[in-house]
């Protein structure tokens, strides 16, 4: 954190209607028809005193964690491991300014006859959703990844240009190609579809529920086995492609189990250097097998050492078990900054039991 920190800029708003903010995020976001990201659904959140790569939690259920180059066109799985993952797992940041022209502009509508407190506040503190927003996005990027991957990749906070990949130990002989490439006319997803369930009833492993991203499934909705299937749920002649209801309909019909079509694959992520870049963390053409329709990890989160020893000047608090909101006030550059900051990591249960299905890898 900067050490040009002081008081925020605006101690009557926020003073009044900071923490109100955060209580009324909090009850929201704990809505059930709010909690629309898959960690929501499928983590369970587990507390821990203490969250690095040592710690009894964490170590029980990564195969291995190491470290490896962050920016790289090579797979994830394939990249070469430099060292051992060490120290501290890095936490989760976002962060906002109110910038030198933003505060003219706010200092301006301060002093403009008529305008409310209720105007003014809004704007002073306009970041805060924003950046509690982006957290929940960060912990959801992470979880698609691991779901899709088996594997997590996160930036090293103490060494430019690498990152630590955990491994959640799949078995090799859990990741699958398709017979073709889902992109063809020759694909045949159906049948790979049924494979893979035989092979995890031949292992005694049950599989409830399915995950693809949108553009997947709209080359398995696309596909003629495809519109077979939607044909012969509807029973009607074989046509164009069903409509997503129809398919997932008629999926659940032949396989007993539950599709979940990823609504969100894109996010925008805060780099070290403060610029931010498109991501999509779902691997491109994935199919993952889970044993549960529920909880198939945890989300570890451990307290901040800012939540027992607040820094001079800032004003602070929790938008959910795990996320510290601050607001405070910088001279160089001059502005209001407001953070989010969280300290999880999610962790993948029963990794023997989850099959993945690369569907632009035939053979």
């Amino acid at each position: 954190m900067a050490q040009n920190i002081n008081p925020t800029l605006f101690p009557e708003e926020v003073g009044k209607y900071f923490l109100p903010m955060l209580e009324a995020l909090k009850a929201e976001n704990e809505k059930e028809e709010n909690k629309t990201r898959l960690f929501q659904r499928l983590l369970e959140r587990k507390p821990t005193g203490t969250l690095d790569w040592t710690s009894s939690d964490i170590t029980g259920k990564i195969g291995m964690a190491d470290v490896v180059a962050m920016n790289s066109t090579i797979p994830l799985k394939q990249r070469r491991s430099i060292a051992l993952a060490k120290g501290d797992i890095p936490k989760i940041a976002a962060s906002v300014r109110l910038e030198e022209s933003d505060l003219k502009r706010i200092f301006g509508l301060a002093s403009t006859p008529g305008v409310g407190g209720e105007q003014l506040t809004k704007e002073v503190l306009k970041n805060v959703p924003e950046v509690v927003r982006a957290v929940l996005d960060r912990i959801e990027a992470m979880t698609l990844q691991m779901l899709s991957e088996g594997q997590i990749l996160i930036a090293d906070d103490k060494a430019q240009g690498l990152g630590v990949r955990a491994d959640f130990g799949i078995p090799e002989g859990n990741r699958t190609k398709v017979t073709n490439k889902w992109s063809t006319a020759k694909a045949t997803p159906v049948t790979d579809i049924r494979t893979i369930l035989s092979k995890a009833e031949d292992e005694s492993n049950e599989i409830q529920a399915i995950i693809l991203d949108r553009a997947t499934f709209n080359k398995l909705r696309a596909s003629q086995e495809g519109k077979e299937l939607v044909a012969g749920f509807r029973g009607t002649p074989v046509g164009g492609a069903g409509s997503p209801s129809q398919m997932i309909d008629a999926l659940k019909d032949e396989f007993g189990v539950e599709f979940i079509v990823i609504a969100r694959n894109a996010f925008t992520q805060e780099q070290a250097d403060g610029t931010r870049v498109a991501v999509k963390p779902w691997k491109k053409g994935a199919v993952t097998f889970l044993p549960s329709t529920t909880k198939v990890g945890d989300l570890y989160h451990s307290p901040l050492v800012e939540e027992s020893r607040p820094v001079a000047g800032v004003t602070q608090g929790k938008a959910n078990e795990y996320t510290l909101v601050q607001q405070y006030s910088e001279t160089d550059p001059y502005s209001e900054k407001t953070m989010a900051t969280a300290f999880v990591f999610p962790v993948l249960n029963n990794a023997t039991k989850v099959y993945l299905l690369d569907t632009e890898l035939a053979g």
